[in-house]
C-alpha cells in the first residue's frame, strides 16, 4: 500500500495519469490499482486517512464514492470497506475509504459526522488535483457507516460548510431512525438530542437518489427504519429503492440469534444485492461530463 502526505496532491494526481489511455463508462469492468493513502485530517495527534482505490484507465473528471465502515460507531477501520471499494472501483468509480474517529468517553458520533464532513470537503476542495468531479460524489455506508453517509445528505455539516451535494446514497443495513435508540443516545453523552442526528428526522427536499439493502429480520437496524426513510423520500418525489431480503438479519446474515460479529452472510442474497446496486449505479448516468473532452 502506498502512502502520500497531503502536500503531495499533485504527485498523487499524476498517479491517475500513468495508465491513462481511454475514457470509460460506469458499469464496465476495470482492473483496480494498488490503494493509495492520503491524510485528510489530524485531531489530537490522531491521523485520519483516505484510502483511494482507483480503476485503471482515465477520465478527466471522474465520479467518486465515499465508503464508510460499520461497527456501531465504536469500532471498525477502513480496511473493512476494501472489498466493497474494489467492487465499486471495478465499475469505474474512484472509491475512497474513510477513516473516522470511533466513539469512546471523549468521542461521540457527532465527531464522526464532523470527520466525514471534512473528508467530503477535502475531496471537493482538492477535486481538480485528484481528477474528481465534485458533482458526482456518492456515499456508500454499512450499518453505522450508513448513518454517517446518509447524515451528509440529511443532517448536513452545520456551520462547517455548505450542505454536501451527493449524487446518491448506497446504504446497507442502515441506522436511519435513531430518535428513540437508547444505544445511540448513550453514545452522544448528552451533547445533543438523538433527533438532531437522526437521518429520518432530517430528510431534506433535495435528497439524492437512495438505494438500501436490508434484511427482513434485522434486529440491529430494523427494517421499519429503512421503510419509513424510503417512504419519506418518495413523498418528497425523490427516488428510493429498497431491496429487502427475507429470513436474513443484519448485513444479510443467516445467523438470526447473534446478529453482531457472528455474521453468516447469505451469499445468494448478497450477490443479488450487489447486482441490484450495480444496476442502480448505472441508472444514475454518471458518465456525464460538462466539458468537451469526450
Amino acid at each position: 500500500m502506498k502512502y502520500l502526505s497531503t502536500n503531495r496532491l499533485t504527485c498523487f494526481a499524476l498517479l491517475f495519469l500513468v495508465s491513462a489511455a481511454t475514457n470509460f463508462a460506469i458499469g464496465e469492468n476495470y482492473a483496480v490499482r494498488q490503494p493509495v493513502v492520503l491524510e485528510y485530517k489530524k485531531v489530537n495527534e490522531e491521523v485520519l486517512n483516505l484510502v483511494f482505490h482507483e480503476p485503471r484507465g482515465f477520465e478527466k473528471k471522474r465520479a467518486a464514492v465515499i465508503l464508510l465502515h460499520g461497527g456501531g460507531w465504536t469500532e471498525g477501520k477502513p480496511l473493512w470497506t476494501y472489498d466493497d471499494a474494489e467492487q465499486l472501483a471495478s465499475l469505474g468509480l474512484v472509491s475512497v475509504s474513510v477513516a473516522y474517529r470511533l466513539s469512546n468517553r471523549q468521542v461521540t458520533p457527532i465527531d464522526a459526522i464532523n470527520d466525514v464532513c471534512d473528508a467530503y470537503y477535502y475531496l471537493v476542495n482538492n477535486a481538480e488535483a485528484l481528477n474528481l468531479d465534485p458533482d458526482r460524489i456518492l456515499a456508500h455506508g454499512v450499518s453505522a457507516g450508513a448513518h454517517l453517509g446518509s447524515s451528509l445528505a440529511t443532517v448536513g455539516c452545520g456551520n462547517r460548510g455548505p450542505r454536501p451535494k451527493l449524487r446518491a446514497l448506497l446504504l446497507w443495513s442502515p441506522a436511519l431512525d435513531l430518535v428513540n435508540d437508547d444505544y445511540f443516545k448513550r453514545l452522544l453523552r448528552g451533547r445533543s438530542s438523538a433527533a438532531q442526528f437522526s437521518p429520518l428526522a432530517n430528510i431534506q427536499a433535495d435528497i439524492p437518489p437512495v438505494f438500501i439493502v436490508q434484511g427482513e429480520r434485522d434486529s440491529q437496524t430494523p427494517l421499519v427504519g429503512a421503510e419509513r426513510f424510503c417512504e419519506k423520500v418518495v413523498e418528497l418525489q425523490q427516488r428510493c429503492e429498497l431491496a429487502v431480503y427475507p429470513n436474513v438479519g443484519h448485513l444479510l446474515s443467516k445467523n438470526l440469534l447473534w446478529q453482531v460479529g457472528a455474521y453468516w452472510v447469505d451469499k445468494e442474497a448478497k450477490q443479488d444485492a450487489l447486482a441490484r446496486q450495480t444496476a442502480f449505479i448505472r441508472s444514475l448516468d454518471l458518465h456525464q461530463q460538462a466539458d468537451s473532452d469526450w
